[in-house]
């Protein structure tokens, strides 16, 4: 039996028009093709109604976010920064798994499916995320995750080669972006993390600042273990958010990059782009 050398973390979502482009365009293109040592496990959350219970703490946690996300963290950096950062509340989002059904598993060989026990109120994102690294690192034996959304094509066999820059520990990789103009972060649309990386984190989860972007909150417990100044390790990545750009990519550029972020406004033309992709990649 091969070993997992990574496991592709998807985050999903059974609304649309999430669904149409992981059907329609992740599920006919890359991962239809198995990969020996590559995984899939994708991760969503559950219904239910602790949003009305709990509606005050949802409620601070997105504006938190919002503020965080608006464009006067240019004006007012430290102040915005200081209120993201405040952790009212964290502890009883930790707590609200316990609130919630069991996690359910759906699927099972190179791709399954994790419905988390996360409400699925997006300021819970965070949440989910570690509801699913905690999952994957108890049922998987594993080196690297590659944490991706619904928009994203990976191509399995490249990002193994990939791989092969890497140390086997100690990793923490992605586009590499910036927030309130002081912290440094991976894209949450394709992190690479070693599996050291992820257990420090979920043992870490009591310092998860939930009032954070989802990948900002990550960079933020991994700059606790990490002891670097230069944040992220640089990953490639094309992001193609029109059919037309996709079609004027060079066959050599398709054919030579493994992740590409396919961020189209349209969900069908989403799906068109991994589509064009997939071929230009099978042609080889």
């Amino acid at each position: 039996m091969v070993k997992t050398r990574v496991l592709i973390l998807v985050l999903s979502s059974d609304r649309e028009p999430w669904r149409e482009i992981q059907e329609e365009g992740q599920d006919k293109t890359f991962m239809r093709k198995t990969v020996p040592g590559v995984l899939y496990l994708r991760y969503s959350s559950q219904k239910s109604n602790l949003v009305r219970t709990h509606g005050t703490l949802l409620a601070f946690k997105r504006l938190q976010i919002f503020l965080g996300a608006l464009k006067i963290i240019f004006i007012f950096p430290r102040i915005v920064r200081f209120l993201a950062r405040l952790r009212i509340g964290d502890k009883l989002v930790l707590s609200l798994p316990n609130l919630m059904p069991k996690p359910a598993v759906e699927g099972e060989g190179p791709k399954a499916n994790l419905i988390t026990s996360s409400p699925g109120d997006g300021c819970l994102l965070g949440l989910r995320t570690l509801l699913a690294l905690g999952y994957a690192l108890d049922n998987y034996d594993f080196d690297y995750i590659f944490k991706i959304n619904s928009s994203a094509y990976v191509d399995g066999e490249l990002l193994l080669r990939e791989l092969d820059n890497f140390a086997i520990d100690n990793v923490y990789a992605g586009v590499v972006g910036e927030a309130f103009r002081f912290d440094k972060f991976a894209s949450g649309a394709g992190t690479l993390i070693s599996r050291d990386v992820a257990e420090k984190i979920v043992s870490a989860k009591s310092r998860w600042r939930f009032g954070l972007i989802e990948d900002v909150a990550m960079a933020d417990v991994v700059s606790g273990f990490q002891k670097t100044t230069e944040g992220p390790i640089p990953l490639r990545r094309i992001t193609v958010s029109r059919l037309s750009d996709a079609k004027a990519l060079s066959k050599t550029d398709i054919r030579a990059n493994f992740h590409f972020r396919c961020k189209s406004n349209s969900p069908r033309e989403t799906v068109e782009i991994m589509k064009h992709i997939s071929l230009v990649k099978s042609q080889e």
